[in-house]
């Protein structure tokens, strides 16, 4: 394994020189402030490897104890990063922003893999029971899913690899529950992994496809070696043709003197200090015309650019030019390794020997090619021989408004440096400028707080005088001249610049005038650097996937651009950010997870390259800029992140990103150089490319409505082909089969126009806009998990998308301020008992039904009881039922609860035992507890809620005269005189009106024997934290069998609606409370 360190690090005989390896193009990168935990940056697509893994400094240098507590061990940490940047998987955990939990099979479930791990609801802040959001069903933002503790934890490492216990990855085997893939969760990996394993994804991969790297006997060593390189200095040689062509015009300008001028500006304004640098020409041969030489000084600087030369003539023997480059780099015995070749031509080589000849040797020597192509005529191997040097290729078309060329050669330098991120300058602005005769132009740009330092305003001319009158003005209103101390006029370069040691932030304007009776073009660059050498000013660094298109070859259609615009390693979101090509007009790039680009908001800013002015070569550019407002943020903690789920000892949960507003923004950049062939101009790119619309992923449940019986999905509209204009319709399907809509989506329900209150199927958004469709629920279906899914159509109905993410909901009756304190539990034989009371009016009996379901855990074999209360419940004469559930866990006990409700007039599909709304506490005693037992206990809850057997008789007393039945239990006695009749059905009776049989003698409100609380005085004892919680004025459905108070020390926060305070709900209205009915 290779280590590259800084030169700013230190050095030390050990080191190695650097060959064609650098900072840049590292795997793994230690550096930067602005990232707290390790993180991978990439694209996002799956199977695809990253960009590169950053491990903070700050992170590497912490004590073991803290990063332990804080981010986990770091042997797991960095085999999730190191899965991310290999294998091209993705998270299995919720990242910043999504949902932690979601339905199935109408149970709120933790989004976690394995499927089967087992871990607790907790509140992030409180680090108590978890709220329940009314509007879906599920546990607030707050909420986490807390993994029962180490050891014996099972999970993959994409999900919980914060301690050591945790080894592998989910598979899609279901013989191995403990690491089967949950391919129901809604995370990133299901996501785009369209519901694989990370095994599935990762046996596609070289490295283990075909059975490759099978396991190795765990005593076998695998300690790594490595071996630490650095680049001992910074070397660069310039290649430049001055063959016969080089002389061609364009208005008038050669391409020898816009070569000359341009390398100019590169040698006085761009080379950073410290560099080495030498001068190499070719064409019928090569000649040296300057050795290396350091800057030093502006002096060295200017006898460099006395060196350029300003003839042309002969034919064009680029291998010759390559050999002499690599002959100064060796200067004074020195290894060439390290150095980089800058090479500028306009036409075919026509001299051996060739670039195929001379290749084994650069790689081979550690050299960095960059090359430069002029014309449609340069030679094509050029751009082959960049990318396997480890460089990049650009084209200029050498029209004399041109700026490529300045951009091509400025890149090179942001590509090679790797020390100092603030020792090369930045570009602001690079335009070609036209003022016509009498008239002037107006340019503005932003200075922004990251840049300033050495800031230089240079105009560029190819006539013999600069005729124009400039004038640049600062944020402050101050005025600056060519003529003034700041100004400076280079006639041997016909280059006139503005320079400032420190420039003012904030919006700046040129204004260029010509009071001359002709028009006059001027090339405007505006550069500056970061505050200091040390710190980090926001770049754009701007590439492309594939230099070559061939439109015989549909494989290679497929064209790419993205631009990465960070500040270090901090990405800088809702940019505006375009691309151009060639003459084309610019185009809008997107960071908005839809089409081309992966992921939302991760600072890669993504487009389709589908149209093309012309063939042969053609220039890529990209410019960035800040939106009006706050849009535009700096965003620290993004990327995919080591992620910590709530921890065993409880610590913070997530360490979220933070966002710091960009005030004003300009940047530009070179993506580099596409060719392309057989191409017909007149061609629509509908009816050439032959992609599909971009699959949507990012649908989303943003709403359900019990009371409306809809559920609100939303995305973001992709378009007719990639993200590109508008598609024809949309196919939304549902089932309750998550594997049936991925696998056989065309067999799945699908939504029609009457299925839509909001939205419209056959009339999709453009691409990038929100669709929000509201769907009526399918009847039939209360209280299931329902899963949904979409595809996009083509106009070309032929084509359609691939399926989106799956997204699942259910319509789950949640009461006002319910509580969950979910426990998940592990997989288990489980014994259902369901008792349910009978409809006899007169007598309040209940009937047990027993109903065994069996599964297997992996480690034992223990039958478990799980026993379910019915009775009906106060909504709209809806219908409940409660479930308590015994099963064994390791001394601790948890609680389940979810809330689910059904009229009782309608039908249900039935799911296990009952289809009824289900409201379960689930109590694990650590003990196998057989179905002879489970009996006795239904028998004694039974006469718990039933008192005695004598009911005939105290049926007769218990409204006697306004009076009840007291005993020392009962105290104080209830004042019923204006009671209910008992022989009203339970389901009519409204709230705070109701009694029930708790005991031989008396009707006391209803209480949870069951659970172990009873009414004392006023004051309800139980095993729940609270141990002594007050009676309040108002009863809500918070118990398998009545209606305990609500109160502010329960829930631990203050009633939202100031009417809950004072009023009950007897299911249909708020009623004034009527205390006589209860303590």
């Amino acid at each position: 394994m290779l280590l590259f360190t800084r030169q700013s690090w230190g050095s030390s005989t050990t080191y190695e020189a650097a060959g064609n390896e650098t900072f840049n193009s590292a795997n793994v990168v230690v550096d930067g402030p602005e990232v707290e935990t390790p993180t991978t940056w990439t694209f996002g697509e799956c199977g695809k490897p990253g960009e590169y893994i950053q491990l903070p400094i700050g992170y590497m240098l912490a004590p073991f104890r803290t990063v332990v507590e804080t981010f986990g061990y770091h042997g797991p940490t960095f085999v999730h990063e190191w899965a991310h940047l290999r294998w091209g998987l993705r998270d299995e955990y919720p990242v910043h922003g999504m949902k932690r939990f979601y339905h199935s099979d109408g149970v709120v479930t933790a989004v976690k893999c394995g499927k089967h791990m087992r871990g607790s609801h907790v509140d992030y802040h409180t680090k108590g029971d978890c709220d329940i959001n009314q509007m879906t069903g599920l546990p607030t933002e707050t909420c986490y899913f807390k993994p029962h503790g180490t050891p014996g934890v099972k999970a993959s490492l994409m999900f919980y690899h914060n301690v050591t216990e945790v080894t592998t990855f989910c598979d899609n085997d279901e013989d191995n529950l403990e690491t089967l893939h949950n391919d129901e969760a809604p995370n990133i990996h299901n996501n785009l992994c369209e519901g694989r394993s990370a095994w599935e994804i990762m046996r596609e991969h070289d490295d283990f496809r075909d059975g490759h790297n099978p396991a190795i006997n765990p005593s076998e060593k695998t300690d790594p070696t490595f071996r630490i390189i650095q680049a001992k200095s910074k070397r660069i040689v310039l290649i430049l043709d001055v063959s016969g062509s080089m002389g061609l015009t364009s208005n008038g300008v050669s391409r020898i003197q816009k070569l000359y001028q341009t390398s100019a500006d590169y040698l006085k304004n761009v080379i950073p200090k410290g560099y080495s640098v030498g001068i190499v020409t070719f064409s019928s041969t090569a000649a040296t015309v300057a050795t290396l030489m350091e800057i030093s000084s502006d002096s060295v600087r200017e006898d460099l650019v006395a060196r350029l030369p300003r003839s042309h003539g002969g034919s064009t023997a680029i291998g010759k030019g390559l050999q002499q480059g690599v002959t100064v780099l060796e200067t004074g015995h020195r290894p060439a390794s390290g150095g980089v070749l800058v090479l500028v031509s306009d036409g075919g080589e026509n001299v051996s020997p060739y670039i195929a000849a001379v290749k084994p040797m650069l790689r081979t020597k550690g050299v960095i090619v960059y090359t430069i192509l002029i014309s449609d005529n340069a030679e094509q191997k050029l751009v082959e021989l960049a990318a396997y040097t480890g460089g990049k290729s650009f084209f200029d078309s050498g029209a004399s408004d041109s700026t490529n060329l300045q951009s091509a050669f400025r890149t090179t330098v942001k590509e090679a440096e790797s020390d100092s991120p603030g020792v090369a300058p930045v570009e602001l602005l690079l335009d070609t400028v036209t003022v016509k005769a009498r008239d002037e132009v107006h340019k503005s740009l932003s200075i922004d707080s990251s840049i300033g330092r050495d800031t230089v305003f240079t105009f560029s001319y190819t006539g013999s005088t600069f005729p124009l009158d400039v004038l640049v003005t600062s944020p402050s209103g101050r005025n600056y001249t060519g003529n003034g101390s700041n100004g400076r006029s280079y006639p041997a370069q016909k280059q006139l610049t503005i320079s400032f040691r420190e420039a003012e932030v904030g919006q700046w304007t040129v204004v260029m005038i010509n009071p001359g009776s002709s028009a006059f073009q001027t090339q405007l660059l505006i550069t500056s650097k970061s505050l200091s050498d040390d710190s980090y000013p926001i770049r754009v660094r701007a590439f492309v996937s594939n230099q070559e298109i061939d439109f015989n070859d549909p494989s290679t259609l497929k064209l790419i651009v993205r631009a990465e615009v960070k500040k270090g390693y901090a990405p800088v979101i809702g940019a505006k950010v375009e691309v151009q090509v060639g003459t084309l007009p610019w185009r809008l790039m997107k960071d908005d997870g839809v089409g081309v680009d992966v992921l939302r908001d991760d600072g890669f800013y993504s487009a389709a390259l589908l149209k093309f002015p012309k063939n042969g070569y053609n220039s890529v550019k990209v410019r960035a800029s800040a939106k009006e407002g706050n849009e535009t943020q700096l965003v620290k903690g993004a990327g995919s992140r080591a992620f910590q789920l709530l921890p065993v000892n409880g610590s913070d949960a997530e360490l979220g990103p933070t966002y710091e507003t960009v005030d004003g923004l300009d940047r530009t950049a070179d993506a580099g150089v596409v060719k392309v062939s057989n191409m017909d101009l007149t061609a629509d790119p509908k009816d050439v490319y032959p992609f599909p619309p971009a699959k949507v992923a990012d649908l989303q449940v943003t709403d359900t409505s019990y009371e409306n019986k809809t559920v609100t999905l939303q995305w973001t509209a992709v378009g007719d082909y990639e993200d590109q204009e508008t598609a024809s319709a949309y196919d939304i399907r549902f089932s309750t089969s998550i594997k049936q809509l991925r696998s056989s989506f065309d067999n799945a329900s699908r939504l029609n126009d009457t299925d839509i209150l909001a939205g419209n199927l056959s009339s999709p958004l453009a691409s990038s806009e929100t669709e929000t469709f509201v769907i009526r629920f399918p009847a039939g279906y209360n209280n299931r998990t329902l899963f949904f899914g979409l595809k996009v159509i083509h106009s070309n109905t032929d084509r359609v998308s691939k399926v989106s993410n799956i997204v699942s909901a259910a319509l789950i009756y949640v009461p006002p301020n319910y509580v969950s304190t979910t426990s998940e539990p592990e997989t288990t034989t489980e014994a259902t008992t369901t008792l349910e009371p009978t409809t006899e009016p007169e007598e309040t009996t209940t009937d047990a039904t027993t109903t065994v379901e069996e599964t297997t855990e992996p480690d034992e074999t223990t039958t478990l009881p799980t026993t379910t209360m019915e009775q009906t419940t106060p909504p709209e004469d809806t219908t409940a039922s409660a479930t308590t559930t015994l099963e064994p866990t390791t001394g601790e006990r948890d609680t389940t609860i979810s809330t689910e409700t059904t009229p009782p007039t309608q039908q249900q599909p039935k799911t296990g035992s009952s289809e009824k709304a289900v409201f379960a506490i689930k109590l694990s005693f650590g003990i196998a507890i057989p179905l002879v037992f489970l009996v006795a206990i239904a028998l004694m809850i039974r006469n718990i809620r039933h008192g005695s057997n004598k009911r005939g008789t105290r049926r007769s007393e218990r409204y006697s005269k306004g009076e009840s039945p007291s005993n020392d239990y009962c105290e104080p006695p209830f004042n019923i005189s204006s009671a209910l009749p008992y022989s009203i059905p339970r389901a009519n009776r409204p709230m705070g009106q109701r009694f029930v049989r708790d005991a031989t003698t008396c009707y006391l409100p209803p209480t949870n024997h069951h659970v172990e609380q009873r009414y004392t005085h006023g004051v309800v004892e139980s095993q729940t934290p609270q141990q002594k919680r007050p009676m309040g004025p108002r009863y809500v459905r918070s118990s398998p069998r009545g209606y305990l108070p609500q109160t502010n020390q329960y829930q631990q926060r203050t009633y939202e609606n100031p009417q809950q305070k004072t009023t009950y709900y007897n299911g249909t209205n708020f009623l004034e409370p009527k205390p006589d009915y209860y303590y």
